[in-house]
């Protein structure tokens, strides 16, 4: 769920992720296709890029609300400022 939370919350911006994953992982496939003849290693090649975008999702959504909560943060403070000031 916390997945689905954060492609949410990143919104247009995980589509765009979820491209160059699939652009990255096409480049990559193509350049080891000799060696990833073989059933297994192209599971666990496919495996190990979808743990890496559903960490990529999760650790852009992190960084995305710490930044949404510094603006929010800085927006009260110049409130406050400008209240104190009139």
């Amino acid at each position: 769920m916390q997945f689905l939370d954060s492609l949410q919350q990143l919104g247009y911006s995980s589509v765009n992720i979820a491209l160059v994953f699939l652009v990255i992982m096409v480049v990559i496939y193509r350049s080891f296709r000799g060696i990833l003849s073989k059933h297994v290693p192209r599971a666990i090649f496919i495996a190990v890029f979808a743990a890496a975008f559903v960490f990529s999702i999760n650790y852009f959504s992190g960084f995305n609300k710490a930044m949404l909560k510094a603006v929010k943060e800085k927006r009260a403070t110049e409130q406050t400022e400008q209240k104190k000031d009139n």
